[in-house]
Protein backbone atom coordinates (compact mmCIF):
# COMPACT_ATOMS: atom_id res chain seq x y z
CA UNK A 1 0.00 0.00 0.00
CA UNK A 2 1.16 3.71 -0.86
CA UNK A 3 0.08 6.40 1.07
CA UNK A 4 -0.02 10.24 -0.32
CA UNK A 5 -0.51 13.46 1.31
CA UNK A 6 -1.93 15.57 -1.57
CA UNK A 7 -2.44 19.25 -1.76
CA UNK A 8 -3.36 20.01 -5.49
CA UNK A 9 -0.17 21.96 -5.24
CA UNK A 10 3.53 20.84 -7.47
CA UNK A 11 5.80 23.28 -5.04
CA UNK A 12 7.71 20.89 -2.69
CA UNK A 13 5.64 18.43 -2.86
CA UNK A 14 8.10 15.23 -3.79
CA UNK A 15 9.10 12.75 -1.36
CA UNK A 16 13.15 12.22 -3.22
CA UNK A 17 14.59 8.53 -2.54
CA UNK A 18 17.15 9.60 0.07
CA UNK A 19 13.96 10.66 1.99
CA UNK A 20 12.39 7.86 1.71
CA UNK A 21 15.52 5.98 2.50
CA UNK A 22 15.57 7.81 6.00
CA UNK A 23 12.13 6.59 6.29
CA UNK A 24 9.28 9.02 5.08
CA UNK A 25 6.58 6.84 4.19
CA UNK A 26 3.76 9.30 2.98
CA UNK A 27 4.30 10.28 -0.50
CA UNK A 28 3.40 14.01 -2.10
CA UNK A 29 1.34 15.25 -5.39
CA UNK A 30 4.63 14.60 -7.98
CA UNK A 31 4.84 11.01 -6.23
CA UNK A 32 1.08 10.41 -7.09
CA UNK A 33 1.49 11.43 -10.48
CA UNK A 34 4.99 12.45 -12.14
CA UNK A 35 3.38 14.14 -15.30
CA UNK A 36 4.22 17.83 -13.99
CA UNK A 37 6.81 19.97 -13.28
CA UNK A 38 7.19 20.82 -10.13
CA UNK A 39 10.43 21.14 -7.02
CA UNK A 40 10.85 19.28 -3.90
CA UNK A 41 11.41 20.00 0.04
CA UNK A 42 14.70 21.15 -1.13
CA UNK A 43 13.25 23.72 -4.39
CA UNK A 44 15.29 21.34 -6.83
CA UNK A 45 13.33 20.85 -10.22
CA UNK A 46 11.48 17.68 -10.69
CA UNK A 47 10.84 17.20 -14.68
CA UNK A 48 7.54 15.75 -15.75
CA UNK A 49 7.52 12.17 -17.42
CA UNK A 50 5.38 11.94 -20.54
CA UNK A 51 2.18 10.65 -20.35
CA UNK A 52 -1.08 10.27 -18.55
CA UNK A 53 -1.50 10.87 -14.37
CA UNK A 54 -3.01 7.53 -12.83
CA UNK A 55 -6.37 6.99 -12.27
CA UNK A 56 -8.28 5.90 -8.98
CA UNK A 57 -11.05 3.31 -9.40
CA UNK A 58 -13.35 3.41 -6.79
CA UNK A 59 -16.75 2.32 -8.15
CA UNK A 60 -19.96 5.11 -8.23
CA UNK A 61 -21.11 4.33 -5.04
CA UNK A 62 -18.01 4.84 -3.23
CA UNK A 63 -17.36 8.20 -5.60
CA UNK A 64 -20.60 9.62 -4.47
CA UNK A 65 -19.72 9.20 -0.85
CA UNK A 66 -16.23 10.23 -1.02
CA UNK A 67 -17.28 13.34 -3.38
CA UNK A 68 -20.22 14.32 -0.30
CA UNK A 69 -17.14 14.21 2.53
CA UNK A 70 -15.32 16.57 0.36
CA UNK A 71 -17.90 19.16 -0.19
CA UNK A 72 -18.55 18.62 3.53
CA UNK A 73 -14.97 19.53 4.25
CA UNK A 74 -15.22 22.27 2.41
CA UNK A 75 -18.45 24.05 3.84
CA UNK A 76 -16.83 23.48 7.43
CA UNK A 77 -13.29 25.43 5.93
CA UNK A 78 -15.41 27.61 4.28
CA UNK A 79 -17.34 28.52 7.54
CA UNK A 80 -14.30 28.61 9.71
CA UNK A 81 -11.84 30.60 7.02
CA UNK A 82 -9.62 28.11 6.64
CA UNK A 83 -7.95 27.91 3.27
CA UNK A 84 -5.69 24.84 3.88
CA UNK A 85 -6.57 21.48 2.37
CA UNK A 86 -4.72 18.17 2.13
CA UNK A 87 -6.54 14.71 1.25
CA UNK A 88 -4.48 11.46 3.06
CA UNK A 89 -5.15 8.81 -0.15
CA UNK A 90 -4.29 5.19 0.22
CA UNK A 91 -3.73 3.29 -2.85
CA UNK A 92 -3.28 -0.89 -2.79
CA UNK A 93 -3.26 -2.93 -6.10
CA UNK A 94 -6.80 -4.74 -7.10
CA UNK A 95 -6.01 -8.55 -7.14
CA UNK A 96 -6.80 -9.64 -10.76
CA UNK A 97 -7.86 -13.25 -10.10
Amino acid sequence: MQKFDLKGSLLKRYVTDEERDAGVSVLKDLNFCQHHNGTDNKGNTIKALPGPCRKLRIGKLRWSSFVANIMNDVDFLRAHNIMDYSLLLGTAPVPTD
